[in-house]
């Protein structure tokens, strides 16, 4: 080991035992304080005067406050210059999604447009109910029964339909 060396452990050595000394010397004036004052130490419950509550409350905001200035001369606020670019990139962003969802909800509706319409000329164009709910008792039931196709009756379709089940 160098001389240098040994001069700055011996050095870091000395340092830490006076950082001992100095917490430790700091733990016993608390302790008194805290027995001074009534309490048990190491229970943070410290007994103060009733005046010093507010004192310690205008304190804490005090500290507050200026640790808030602190960090507001902290911060870098962007040029003029660079505001408008982000600006620009937002505006454009929200546009190309403006137009990506229209497009969509265009499309889906004339899918369903599409579907609707498609329904409708598959089913038959007017239903028998819906002749006598449109026209009410003008319609002659000789008429409609004419218009609907009959099976043939033949002598399997006579018989009962519990006979066949149970066959």
């Amino acid at each position: 080991m160098s001389k240098k060396e040994q001069d700055s452990s011996k050095a870091y050595d000395e340092e830490q035992k006076k950082a001992k000394k100095t917490e430790s010397g700091d733990a016993k004036a608390k302790i008194k304080r805290a027995e001074k004052a009534g309490s048990k130490p190491g229970d943070g419950k410290e007994a103060k005067p009733k005046g010093e509550a507010f004192k310690a409350g205008a304190g804490k905001f005090k500290k507050f406050w200026k640790d808030f200035r602190g960090e507001l001369k902290k911060i870098v606020w962007p040029d003029g210059r660079t505001v408008l670019k982000n600006t620009g990139i937002v505006l454009v962003t929200v546009l190309v999604i403006g137009i990506l969802i229209w497009l969509l909800d265009f499309g889906l509706s004339n899918g369903v447009r599409g579907l609707r319409a498609l329904a409708e000329h598959t089913k038959p164009s007017e239903s028998i109910s819906q002749q006598v709910a449109d026209e009410g008792a003008g319609i002659d039931l000789d008429d409609v029964a004419d218009d609907l196709p009959l099976a043939p009756v033949t002598e399997a379709t006579t018989e009962p339909a519990t006979e066949t089940a149970a066959e």
